[in-house]
């Protein structure tokens, strides 16, 4: 199974804590530390045949990963859920859910801090850099890019006229690697 999916939805995330960003970011930094250890932690309950405890943690990943706007890493969870309540467990998805697990926490771990929040000229702004990690981890994913999604990402990167049409180009193009070269130049 390959999800599709943005990895982090943050609109959802906001809309779901009164547009409170800093509550956001604290949830999403508890969430990734909470399941930073997945990826030894599944893979040992399952070995052990431990299927309840593997069933109760997949659960609670796939709640938390759907409050939070998680999306990657909750339909890749409840994906394994469903797959568990069968006992017929697929291990191509348990990778991919554990890869869209470290892919999201890698944006989370890229999210400023408070104090980088403060510190932050307006030039660097935070939606920048979370646009330009999502838009370069949807590349290397080869993910399927809305032109809705790319112009809103290019908007947050503040991409010049010329560099939106490149980047646009490189990607309609499905040329990956120009497109993550050009947008180098935007970090």
């Amino acid at each position: 199974m390959t999800t599709k999916h943005e990895p982090i939805d943050f609109e959802f995330g906001l809309k779901q804590l009164n547009g409170n960003e800093a509550l956001l970011h604290r949830l999403l930094r508890k969430f990734a530390d909470e399941y930073r250890d997945i990826g030894t932690r599944l893979p040992a309950l399952l070995s052990s045949q431990d299927i309840a405890g593997a069933e109760i943690l997949v659960h609670t990943l796939k709640g938390v990963s759907g409050n939070l706007g998680c999306n990657a890493v909750f339909e890749a969870s409840r994906s394994i859920n469903q797959q568990l309540k069968a006992s017929d467990v697929n291990n191509n998805d348990i990778a991919d859910l554990l890869q869209q697990v470290n892919q999201t926490i890698a944006l989370i771990d890229a999210l400023p801090s408070g104090d980088d929040a403060t510190n932050s000229t307006s030039e660097e702004k935070p939606e920048s850099k979370i646009a330009l990690q999502a838009l370069t981890v949807a590349l290397n994913n080869h993910e399927f890019i809305s032109n809705d999604k790319l112009n809103s990402w290019l908007d947050a990167m503040a991409a010049s006229p010329m560099q939106r049409q490149q980047i646009t180009n490189a990607i309609d193009e499905l040329d990956y690697d120009a497109a993550k070269a050009l947008l180098s130049e935007l970090a």
